[in-house]
């Protein structure tokens, strides 16, 4: 009874070691597949040449000398009694069971057995035990600038320089995001998303839009974004960080803009059309004014300019085209060169940008030149720098007095004036002379203007009497 008893005791505690071994151990069913087996002699194995030589010279009582591996066979050779044989070892193709390579399993018939890790440390996902790193949570941590040592990151993230392991994108920092678009980063902030992956801006110019965020080429990081997973810090409503709005480079072009085109002004403060629907742009203010003038040979020069402002950065483009029509000849008359010629020019007005655009001549003095920009435009002072007269002062006059003539109040007053309000007789001539001190000398001076001038002069002084012996009588 006493032997019997001891004999339940041993079954008793051998499997509760068995339990033990094997509640704290990890057990997956072998994957079954065709393996190569080498073989020598009585003795088969499925791990390698050398294993299958190992095992026949300890199953036979042999000592082991040497093995030499052939691309099909190895050759075994060991002492048997003093004397040295060898004996080849071949490989051949059988059925058996494989567990997965590189993880700690062991094959045990037709299931693969490896231990449990043993805390702190934890399972990595080349199937190690390891200590686990400190994981990224958004903030830096000035303490973890050192990866510490014997821990190893989670698959899918790498150690950040003073946060932890963070997650990544794979894409490799400095890889170009989404060519031929530009993608905004907000005002003040240095990084955006893009495809749940961080992206930054390169130095060189942007665009700013109306919310002022700026949109520039991005490039990667290579850092995940918040709210993709483990090592990417977490997100207020567990989402993903929203993308950032992206710009095609192509659907960018300068005024004129078409009907319903936003803008937006670059940093060099050229102003930007975008297609309607574009968002966080701004509704362009456009002003067009044209001017027509005509000279006394028939030729003509009209100059119409548009100017577009972004009321965001009050940054304008201005864009300019003159049309010049022939004399009456048919050749290039007083207004100039006969055709069409265009130009433009982009201001940066309390822009966030620098420079004044890419045409004409930014901001200038008129004090110092004359602000005209290109030829055949005219400049921020109007007639005061533009040569529009051939022939100096008569030029003027006769123009003006053209003009005059043929106004229906003139032919008023060409009716109630006296007749001899027409000049019949010679003109005069006002001449005079004198000197300031004894240094400045003027000389003789005189001024000889048209005949018709002095018709216009009396034509002005009798409309005056007119209006104000209008005003004696009736009042007001």
């Amino acid at each position: 009874m006493r032997h019997f008893r001891n004999f339940l005791y041993f079954v008793v505690g051998l499997l509760m070691s068995a339990w033990a071994v094997f509640s704290h151990a990890e057990t997956i069913p072998a994957t079954s597949q065709s393996v190569s087996a080498y073989v020598i002699g009585n003795v088969s194995s499925t791990v390698s040449f050398a294993d299958a030589c190992n095992k026949f010279v300890s199953a036979n009582g042999f000592t082991f000398f040497e093995i030499n591996v052939y691309s099909t066979y190895a050759q075994c050779r060991f002492l048997q009694n003093g004397s040295l044989n060898s004996q080849n070892v071949t490989v051949s193709t059988v059925a058996g069971y494989v567990c997965p390579a590189d993880q700690g399993w062991t094959l045990s018939g037709s299931s693969c057995h490896r231990p449990d890790c043993v805390s702190p440390q934890v399972r990595q996902a080349d199937g190690t035990c390891a200590v686990p790193c400190p994981v990224y949570d958004g903030t830096d941590k000035p303490d973890l600038t050192a990866k510490p040592a014997n821990c190893s990151c989670p698959s899918g993230t790498k150690w950040f320089y003073g946060g932890g392991c963070r997650k990544t994108c794979g894409y490799g920092a400095g890889s170009v995001a989404n060519a031929g678009w530009d993608i905004a980063i907000a005002k003040g902030a240095t990084t955006a998303c893009f495809g749940g992956c961080e992206v930054q801006h390169g130095s060189g110019g942007y665009d700013i839009l109306k919310d002022g965020s700026h949109s520039a080429p991005a490039t990667y990081t290579d850092w995940a974004c918040k709210g993709t997973g483990l090592g990417s810090a977490p997100t207020p409503d567990g989402q993903p960080t929203p993308d950032a709005q992206k710009i095609k480079e192509a659907d960018k072009h300068q005024p004129k803009c078409g009907a319903g085109e936003g803008v937006i002004t670059s940093s060099s403060g050229n102003v930007m059309c975008l297609p309607a629907g574009t968002p966080n742009t701004s509704t362009p203010k456009v002003e067009t004014k044209k001017k027509t003038e005509s000279y006394s040979d028939s030729s003509t020069k009209t100059t119409e300019t548009t100017t577009t402002t972004d009321p965001n950065t009050s940054a304008t483009h201005t864009s300019t085209t003159t049309t010049t029509t022939p004399s009456s000849s048919g050749s290039a008359g007083m207004a100039g060169p006969v055709g069409t010629s265009t130009s433009s020019e982009s201001k940066a007005t309390n822009a966030s940008g620098t420079g004044t655009g890419e045409d004409g001549e930014g901001d200038c003095d008129p004090t110092e030149k004359a602000c005209s920009g290109k030829a055949g435009e005219f400049g921020e002072n109007g007639d005061l720098y533009e040569k529009k007269y051939q022939n100096g002062l008569p030029g003027v006059l006769t123009e003006k007095y053209n003009a005059l003539k043929n106004t229906p109040i003139f032919g008023v007053v060409a009716q109630l004036a006296p007749a001899n309000l027409a000049n019949s007789g010679q003109c005069p001539t006002w001449s005079f002379s004198g000197s300031i001190n004894s240094k400045i000398n003027l000389g003789g001076m005189s001024l000889a203007p048209p005949c018709y001038v002095f018709d216009a002069v009396r034509a002005i002084l009798l409309i005056t009497s007119l209006l104000l012996a209008r005003r004696l009588i009736f009042g007001g």
